[in-house]
């Protein structure tokens, strides 16, 4: 078997003893006490988190600090590297410093930056093919797509009944506009 996959194979076994160890000694203390324990999102966190003790050596140069060289971490919500609305669990996604290397020196592609970039492309395309479609080139309709964004943000704060979702259409799309005209 690969050293790596041993390696996660080790962590991940880790990491499931002390999470064991942690929810029987919450039962332990629930039974003790009589009274209900709850499992808070911080505390699974912790129980989930690795004990480097615990660990076999990193099979890389340095381990990341962040996930000690696992190449993912539990995020203590739903939200995770992707950022946005999350939910209220533990959830376990790609790390968000070496981005799944599990090296510190060498971190692998940057997600964040490369969705920012790819909303910035398709935005940009959107607004040329907008200019094409009206028969000008973007550069001179700059004014006249920041104008239509500027109208779609007051149609959105309007006090008219509109129907669902309108104001959060307008809104997406004004914002849409001013990201392709830069």
């Amino acid at each position: 078997m690969n050293p790596i996959y041993q390696w996660r194979l080790a962590f991940v076994e880790a990491r499931l003893e002390k999470l064991l160890t942690w929810c029987g000694t919450a039962a332990e203390e629930h039974a003790t006490l009589g009274r209900i324990t709850a499992l808070t999102m911080e505390g699974m966190a912790r129980a989930m988190a690795p004990d480097p003790a615990t660990l076999p050596p990193c099979p890389v140069d340095e381990c990341c600090p962040r996930c000690l060289g696992a190449g993912s971490r539990v995020y203590p919500s739903a939200v995770t590297w992707r950022g946005g609305m999350g939910g209220s669990v533990c959830t376990r996604d790609l790390c968000d410093r070496c981005w799944g290397s599990g090296d510190a020196t060498a971190p692998w592609t940057d997600l964040r930056k490369l969705v920012a970039e790819e909303e910035q492309r398709v935005a940009t395309r959107a607004v040329g093919l907008l200019a094409e479609m009206a028969g000008a080139k973007l550069t001179g309709m700059r004014g006249a797509v920041g104008a239509i964004a500027d109208e779609l943000e007051r149609l959105a704060k309007g006090r008219k009944a509109r129907p669902a979702w309108f104001t959060e259409a307008c809104t997406s799309l004004a914002r849409t506009l001013r990201r392709g005209i830069g």
